[in-house]
């Protein structure tokens, strides 16, 4: 079965790629499920600028990387024994970018979405204001349905795994079934 059009979801700086993706491609994305976008409708607060910058230096220590990965993930475990904590720290110990850093897409920008999205913030993110990302994006997306968790933490997608997927689930079946999300006229 051939597909032409696909449903996106992405995870933090993977929901920005997603975004930027329906941006740039609109006519090859069906809709975009965003959970927690990182620099995307809220600006990254200096506190994780200044940690994560501490979690690329190469001797730094791993207790210390791991603890920065729980405080982001809302006291999440992230010690050895959790498989997703030891890919996440290996990726912040051994990851190398040579293209550069995502930028804060501008208002317009924002608002040129032509698709669907879905987008679930974390009320307790340390990402972003969970707040003013939340307002920025109900006023910016034509097309969005909104959603502010007040419970979840950046790790949404960790926390409330079968949440998250029936969320998602249903916003694709309502766009696959309608063609449109449930606020669009």
């Amino acid at each position: 079965m051939r597909h032409d059009r696909v449903h996106l979801v992405g995870v933090s700086i993977g929901g920005w790629n997603a975004f930027h993706l329906a941006l740039h491609a609109p006519e090859k994305i069906a809709s975009v499920s965003l959970l927690d976008p990182a620099g995307l409708f809220g600006r990254i607060t200096w506190k994780v600028v200044v940690f994560s910058l501490g979690s690329v230096v190469p001797f730094f220590p791993e207790s210390w990387r791991r603890g920065l990965l729980s405080w982001i993930s809302g006291g999440a475990d992230a010690s050895d024994d959790e498989p997703v904590a030891n890919l996440i720290s290996a990726g912040m110990r051994d990851f190398a970018t040579f293209l550069p850093p995502p930028t804060y897409p501008t208002d317009d920008q924002v608002a040129g979405v032509d698709v669907p999205v879905l987008a679930l913030i974390a009320g307790r993110s340390i990402i972003h204001d969970p707040r003013k990302a939340t307002l920025r994006a109900r006023r910016l997306l034509a097309r969005g349905v909104v959603e502010l968790w007040p419970d979840a933490s950046h790790a949404i997608n960790g926390e409330f795994p079968e949440r998250v997927n029936a969320r998602v689930l249903a916003f694709v079946d309502e766009i696959d079934r309608t063609g449109r999300t449930g606020d669009t006229p």
